[in-house]
């Protein structure tokens, strides 16, 4: 019976504890829209950037993570990091990801991440796909088991959200 209760007790907890984020994130999504509203003078400020690509879905699992965003006009981009079991894998992954690539833009080999770590950065455009939408991307790659990207539908949107401080995390 008490273990009953202590597990009865458990969940009623995390229930509230669900609540409250949820209700919490009601509260901060009504203040972007009210802030969505306003004018804002500084035109480059952080407030800016997050309503200019606003966080939607994060789907997370034991090989890495995606964060999805809204743009104002409806387009939607996403970021993430992709993890293996190896480097040599993950090396492997990476290369086979980008010889899909149409266009190969950019390739930095000492390029230094958000995180101010270096590691190497590629920037590349892929051929339409399905739904007929062209992708940029942008791979960074550290030497680890895991790398990071930014995919937007268009070039100047992966970059833009690359030096902004959008990220959802």
């Amino acid at each position: 019976m008490r273990r009953i209760s202590l597990y009865l007790l458990i969940g009623i907890l995390v229930l509230m504890v669900g609540l409250s984020c949820v209700w919490f994130w009601n509260i901060d999504q009504r203040d972007e829209e009210t802030l969505a509203d306003e004018p804002i003078a500084v035109a480059s400020s952080p407030q800016r950037e997050r309503l200019r690509f606003l966080p939607t879905a994060r789907g997370c699992s034991r090989n890495g993570y995606v964060q999805g965003y809204e743009l104002p006009d409806g387009q939607t981009m996403s970021e993430g990091g992709v993890g293996y079991p190896s480097k040599r894998r993950t090396r492997s992954e990476l290369k086979k990801w980008l010889s899909k690539a149409s266009q190969r833009v950019e390739q930095v080999d000492q390029y230094e991440n958000r995180f101010k770590e270096k590691g190497k950065r590629v920037v590349a455009l892929f051929p339409a796909d399905a739904s007929g939408k062209e992708l940029a991307i942008i791979t960074w790659y550290g030497g680890g088991n895991s790398f990071s990207f930014i995919q937007a539908p268009s070039l100047d949107l992966a970059l833009e959200f690359e030096k902004s401080s959008a990220y959802a995390y």
